[in-house]
């Protein structure tokens, strides 16, 4: 059970690689105790080629805040969002 927030597109980095992704953010209706408190659901859809192969995939993390901008460190990893 959960409602969207947003559905935005943002300019971002994926392996070094400048590109769009969407940013969706849904508020996850569910008991604090089995989420621990974060009700939040940040997911980044991203789509783009890299090391001369197309790759798709869905990044996504929670947090408390809904305007929160920056990413956790695994997602850091492997992108970076365009200021």
């Amino acid at each position: 059970m959960s409602k969207e927030i947003l559905n935005e597109e943002v300019d971002v980095y994926f392996k070094n690689s400048e590109t769009k992704a969407i940013r969706s953010k849904e508020k996850i209706k569910l008991p604090e105790l089995v989420m621990g408190g974060s009700n939040i659901l940040i997911i980044y859809y991203v789509s783009t080629k890299v090391r001369d192969r197309y790759v798709t995939c869905v990044l996504s993390h929670y947090t408390d805040d809904v305007n929160a901008d920056n990413l956790p460190p695994l997602l850091s990893e492997v992108m970076a969002l365009k200021e």
